[in-house]
């Protein structure tokens, strides 16, 4: 019984070590974006997230902006932020909140508003409730 309960202990220990290697390298290694054939880098998000939505906004004295809304930031913090690029000047610009935190939401352009619906505030909504928000970007 000794012996098992010693090779049981021993492979706990192995499989936390190469868990914590993994872990190690994830966080000291940061992925960068490259430049690829067909593609060209613009400026990074002021916040790196993810789980997000994004639209296309129209407007006839500006041009056309890309709106990015929502999403999870760092480890599961889920975010209100909204960010606009302006593809004439190469900047993002704050936008602003949403009513409430979402993430996995979809949206849409429609008579000149971005609305948003669906989505969670949280991340252990259960069962993700569908919401609906409108605000003017015009």
């Amino acid at each position: 019984m000794t012996c098992w309960i010693r090779g049981f202990a021993l492979a706990v220990a192995a499989l936390l070590m190469v868990m914590g290697g993994a872990l190690g390298w994830l966080v000291m290694t940061t992925p960068e974006a490259r430049d690829r054939e067909g593609w060209i880098l613009g400026p990074s998000l002021p916040l790196p997230f993810g789980e997000l939505t994004t639209v296309v906004v129209p407007n006839d004295e500006i041009g056309e902006r890309l709106v990015v809304l929502s999403g999870i930031a760092g480890l599961g913090r889920v975010v209100d932020d909204v960010y606009m690029f302006d593809s004439r000047i190469r900047t993002w610009e704050r936008g602003p909140n949403l009513p409430a935190p979402r993430h996995h939401a979809a949206a849409a352009v429609l008579d000149g508003a971005v609305v948003i619906s669906g989505g969670a505030e949280t991340l252990d909504s259960r069962p993700w409730q569908g919401l609906y928000s409108k605000s003017l970007f015009a």
